[in-house]
């Protein structure tokens, strides 16, 4: 709550003190360490916030949020097959979610793999035609 009252007041740096320490006394609190990625994100601090991520995923390999973000983070810096990795998972997962299936093309056409990114585009029209 600290942490939330110090952002509210554009106290960022404050905030991400306060996330780190509840996330050393409560490490297994998903919500401190999905706090924690997304403050890391927005301040541009990339190692702390795979870390964090990461740190998430390792307590709840199911919480479909870290994966999107993860792979959103590694499209952004050009990692296209990490990137891919991520939205694989989501897609396992929650076959689903149609930012996952896009953010999969289009990391497949990053990587070159144009073929392999036609066939995902047509599942996803075909599970959300109004796309």
């Amino acid at each position: 709550e600290a942490a939330r009252c110090a952002q509210e007041l554009g106290r960022d740096a404050l905030a991400l003190r306060l996330l780190r320490r509840a996330a050393k006394l409560r490490p297994d609190d998903l919500e401190t360490r999905f706090q924690l990625a997304l403050l890391a994100e927005r301040l541009g601090r990339d190692a702390e916030l795979e870390a964090a991520y990461k740190a998430l995923l390792a307590l709840d390999p199911d919480f479909v949020p870290a994966y999107h973000n993860l792979g959103s983070h590694y499209m952004r810096g050009g990692r296209y097959r990490e990137a891919e990795a991520m939205f694989r998972a989501i897609l396992s997962r929650a076959p689903g979610f149609a930012r996952a299936t896009l953010g999969l093309d289009i990391a497949l056409e990053h990587l070159g793999r144009p073929a392999e990114a036609l066939v995902q585009y047509r599942a996803f029209l075909e599970r959300k035609p109004q796309a």
